[in-house]
């Protein structure tokens, strides 16, 4: 390989996969959930559970990859290690609105994973990192985890 030419990053580009087939489940489920007896609500419970887990997970993995092979500013590395375990328990509870018949909280999981997987893509791939200035994609991208998070924490402590 000729010396300052990159080579496809497939370990990351196999935890995309993952984490984009999770991400489909998770949505899947927050816009499918039955509400039920006892049982089917804890089944249900646990189901949302793993999946935002896994997706969560994936994610995780996704910003240590681009930390480590990209180039992560110190903030978004900062601000990862607290939003993503918050944005986690706040797709967890818009999940749990979401079976309160409360659909539209499925957009809280969905754009908080999105953002946060824009991050580790735009930190990992240098083509990405030009075309968009650090300190302003980081504060964008951490920023709306963080107002999303709090959104979903509000709205489903008022339904």
């Amino acid at each position: 390989m000729p010396e300052g030419k990159a080579s496809f990053p497939f370990g990351f580009a196999l935890v995309l996969l993952v984490a984009a087939g999770l991400y489909v489940a998770t949505l899947h489920d927050a816009l499918t959930i039955r509400t039920g007896g006892g049982e089917a609500v804890i089944a249900a419970a646990y189901e949302g559970m793993f999946l935002v887990a896994g997706l969560w997970l994936s994610l995780t993995v996704l910003l240590i990859i681009a930390g480590t092979m990209g180039a992560m500013p110190r903030a978004g590395a900062w601000a990862a290690v607290f939003l993503v375990p918050v944005s986690a328990v706040a797709a967890l509870v818009a999940l749990d609105a979401c079976s309160r018949e409360l659909r539209g909280a499925a957009f809280f999981p969905a754009a908080l994973a999105g953002l946060i997987s824009f991050d580790a893509i735009w930190s990992r791939l240098p083509n990405l990192r030009g075309r968009f200035p650090a300190k302003e994609t980081t504060r964008a991208v951490w920023g709306g985890v963080f107002v999303l998070s709090a959104l979903a924490f509000g709205i489903a402590a008022l339904f």
